[in-house]
């Protein structure tokens, strides 16, 4: 393996990639993973702290933009890139397929298998205080 080569074991086989990499040609580079997450079907979730967004590999390694806008610094619920993230950190995946990601908004996001994004714990209000 090349230096900067990171390499992801799937349930399949192995996923591949060098970063930056682009999961669409107009999407940001995915930048420093924050938190790494499997499912039981051998798909990988990647908190992409750099990029704000919420990346899936499948099992065979392709890769898709799955939740989140790329750059946008934000907290907003919604289906795919309608949603927003700010710099997402941890990521767990539950028994029924759905993803949780703690943000830098201090809230806790769960995203659904069809993408949409919801807000599960938001932030105290006394969080900036």
């Amino acid at each position: 393996m090349r230096p900067g080569t990171c390499t992801l074991s799937t349930k399949d086989g192995c996923a591949r990639f060098r970063p930056p990499v682009r999961s669409r040609p107009d999407a940001g580079a995915v930048g420093a993973v924050g938190g790494v997450a499997f499912d039981g079907g051998g798909n990988v979730y990647l908190a992409s702290t750099g990029a704000h967004v919420i990346e899936k590999l499948g099992p065979s390694g392709e890769r898709s933009g799955w939740a989140g806008r790329p750059a946008a610094l934000a907290s907003h619920d919604g289906v795919g890139e309608a949603a927003s993230f700010q710099f997402p950190q941890a990521i767990a995946v539950d028994a029924q397929g759905n993803v949780f990601v703690a943000d830098n908004a201090l809230a806790i996001r769960k995203v659904a298998a069809d993408g949409n994004t919801t807000t599960v714990v938001p932030r105290p209000a006394d969080a900036w205080s």
